[in-house]
């Protein structure tokens, strides 16, 4: 899933799933904060396609991330909001631009554009003929452009409802911004390349890798500029969204995003316009929240937003970084951010190492507006000794207009080496299927079994019996073991969650009750907590917890664990209740899938992760704050998942198993089968290898034969409804 390689074969049935989004819905790869997380996305097109050490260690890690609550960036002031659903009575509104007299949204699923006054009031609906499903929109004074995400742009011309023009583009157009200055457009599609085309579809400019946008405006107003706005945030998963802004003339991001889902509630990115108000002789930033409960058109007042003249501040660490085998002499790196409008250089930095003498020196190289500068200090630190170590960096320049952004405070740990064998599944990698790694180093995997064929396995854990159990994600959600030494899967059941949109995201064993635990999530029920039989696989329903629980893990003490993807928080998990309690930010943007598994013996807890910047890792977390240290990358960034830690225990399955047994013979069949069982048998289901129910019957026998002549030949599940609870076989029909 970190990308795609393989072609989706079953489309139609992704729009069975189509519900999961608040709008327009990005499945491609992208930044986390973009399906976030389209982890649930993308494992829903992937799982299709195939279907065909010590805590003390860690404590106090921390590192104020550059985020506008935290360095004190402008005030924004908003000045107005509207409904755009409500009163239109149409959902699934994208996109919004204005020529000054009239708003007019888009909508990705019709051909209709709603007409709203300046004040919010709706007006009417209007169609142009041959348009449809537009996506973001632009105004050039004249005429308004858009496309359905495709390889041309519509010039349309909203007074009299007419098409005008189709212009080519050499990219999909999804967002889309009139350069008043060069007349041309610059367009994009999610996190493709962002492209300044003519009205004659040639590109003049491009920039790279940008991160994943649904709109963007054009700002020749801002001093400093000219700037283009884009609104990124695009999943649906996490319902956090922000406006950011590139510098045009150096192409680099300015560094201050702004939410614009802490001021108006849960929602993704649409369409980002520009207005100049003339009753309040204001500029305006106005776009278009595909929000939750209603979509919501916005507007700030541009002036509000704009950069300070002098402004520079620390942003990151690079060096020294957490984990093992740290020196007495590590080179200190940082990485400053100059977020005003004028060049910079000659200023100071300083760090405070465990509160000791300031280290301050001076940064001679000329750091242009809004680009960053990578500093190595002449004087390095001691970080021989295991424990945690603090830092406070900052800057120091004269005149500078924005203090509250000039300090990184930030700890770094020194770990002892990791030296545990583990399992895994590699789900995208060189070679997928279950595989194993010694942690000490996670970029060496072995492939036990190459799966590549066969649908991945997300959820894993080790649990009764020294067994290596896994769970499918979709589209058959199968609960089975694997063989440690050929790689081989033993189906144990199909084992459904309550709803059938629920797909299960975590999978933990407690050795303190001997009990399964699995995590599952839906856009319906969010994350909901069940256990499962670990004999029948049988699930049954604790409860709920909201956001999406990406994982599951459980300690000897039988604590439960987990990451919600949406906001990269480590939660604690209630097993009576299945509601979560936020612990603290894992120290990562996760994205796709991210396996977690203690090590029980050591009573650490791992991290098969995946950083939506750098790919796969092995992570150690800390259960007291939440954050984690990257203990190195896997294989070439591999995402791996199905992770189990072995821990080896005398209790053998038999000895957590009920007293009951049963018997589907023979196996094949041609025209029946015949089922002995040890308890009352009250219904048998057949299910086909794509989930259908082909075959049921009510029965209340413990020996009875089941007819099969009106089914093709081919692989079955037969699951019988006990008083123990659901067994499934797998059958044969010849």
């Amino acid at each position: 899933m970190k990308t795609f390689t393989k072609i989706n074969k079953l489309m139609l049935l992704m729009f069975l799933l189509s519900s999961l989004a608040f709008g327009q819905y990005n499945n491609k790869t992208v930044s986390a904060k973009q399906y976030v997380k389209d982890h649930y996305s993308a494992m829903q097109n992937r799982a299709y396609d195939l279907a065909v050490k010590s805590e003390s260690d860690l404590a106090g890690l921390n590192q104020d991330r550059h985020i506008e609550t935290l360095k004190g960036a402008k005030i924004w002031n908003l000045e107005f909001q509207y409904d755009v659903e409500t009163p239109s009575g149409k959902g699934d509104c994208v996109g919004a631009e204005t020529d000054g007299s009239y708003i007019y949204v888009s909508l990705y699923k019709s051909d209709t554009i709603l007409k709203f006054d300046m004040a919010g009031n709706f007006v009417t609906y209007i169609a142009i003929p041959g348009v449809a499903n537009v996506r973001d929109m632009a105004y050039d004074g004249q005429y308004f452009y858009g496309s359905d995400a495709s390889n041309y742009i519509w010039q349309m011309d909203f007074d009299n409802q007419q098409l005008v023009s189709t212009i080519p583009s050499p990219a999909p157009v999804r967002s889309i911004a009139y350069d008043s200055v060069n007349d041309a457009f610059w367009i994009n599609n999610w996190s493709e390349d962002l492209r300044l085309i003519t009205k004659a579809g040639a590109s003049i400019n491009t920039i790279a890798a940008p991160p994943s946008m649904y709109g963007s405006a054009y700002d020749g107003k801002t001093p400093g500029g000219p700037f283009l706005w884009i609104f990124t945030g695009t999943s649906s998963s996490s319902g956090v969204c922000q406006v950011e802004k590139y510098h045009l003339p150096s192409g680099q991001l300015t560094g201050i995003p702004h939410s614009i889902s802490n001021d108006l509630g849960t929602g993704i990115a649409g369409g980002l316009f520009m207005f100049d108000d003339t009753a309040t002789s204001k500029t305006l930033l106005c776009g278009l929240l595909q929000g939750t409960p209603v979509d919501i058109c916005f507007g700030y007042d541009l002036l509000s937003t704009a950069a300070d003249t002098n402004d520079v501040g620390v942003i990151s660490m690079l060096s020294p970084v957490s984990g093992p085998n740290l020196t007495s002499s590590e080179n200190v790196e940082v990485e400053i951010q100059n977020f005003g409008s004028l060049p910079q250089s000659g200023f100071d930095v300083t760090y405070i190492f465990n509160g000791g003498p300031p280290v301050t020196e001076t940064v001679n190289g000329n750091i242009n507006p809004f680009n960053t500068y990578l500093y190595t200090f002449a004087t390095p630190v001691d970080l021989s000794n295991l424990g945690t170590y603090t830092f406070t960096v900052y800057t120091s320049l004269l005149g500078d207009n924005n203090l509250s952004n000039d300090t990184l405070n930030t700890a770094i740990a020194h770990i002892a080496p990791v030296n545990l064998d583990a399992y895994c599944y590699v789900a995208n990698g060189a070679i997928e299927g279950p595989s194993k790694f010694n942690m000490q180093f996670p970029g060496i995997i072995t492939n036990i079994s190459d799966q590549s064929t066969m649908v991945p396995v997300y959820c894993g854990t080790w649990g009764a019996g020294n067994r290596w159990f896994g769970l499918l994600y979709e589209p058959i959600k199968q609960f089975l073991t694997f063989d440690t030494i050929t790689g081989a899967r033993s189906i144990i059941s199909i084992s459904n969650p309550v709803t059938t949109d629920e797909n299960w995201t975590g999978l933990s064993y407690d050795y303190s009750t001997n009990t399964m635990y699995a995590m599952s999530y839906s856009a319906a029920t969010e994350s909901v907590l069940y256990t499962i039989d670990v004999w029948t696989g049988a699930p049954t329903m604790i409860g709920s917890t909201s956001g999406l629980m990406i994982n599951l893990a459980c300690n000897l003490a039988g604590d439960l664990y987990s990451v919600g993807i949406g906001d990269d928080q480590l939660y604690s998990i209630d097993k009576m209740t299945g509601v979560g309690t936020a612990i603290g930010y894992i120290g990562f943007d996760a994205n796709f899938a991210q396996d977690m598994e203690f090590d029980r013996a050591g009573d650490r807890l791992f991290m098969a992760a995946y950083d939506a910047t750098n790919g796969g890792q092995l992570r150690i977390v800390d259960v007291n704050t939440g954050m984690s240290i990257n203990l190195g990358e896997f294989d070439s960034g591999a995402e791996v998942t199905g992770l189990a830690i072995p821990y080896y225990t005398s209790i053998g399955i038999h000895e957590i198993e009920k007293e009951f047994s049963y018997n589907v013979y023979p196996n094949p069949a041609y025209d029946h089968f015949i089922v002995n069982c040890t308890h009352n048998i009250s219904e048998y289901t057949i299910i086909n290898y794509i989930g259908q129910v082909v075959l049921q019957n009510v029965v209340n026998s413990d020996n009875f034969n089941v007819d099969v002549r009106s089914l093709s030949t081919g692989m079955y599940f037969i699951q019988l409804n006990t008083e123990n609870g659901v067994v499934t076989e797998k059958i044969s029909v010849e």
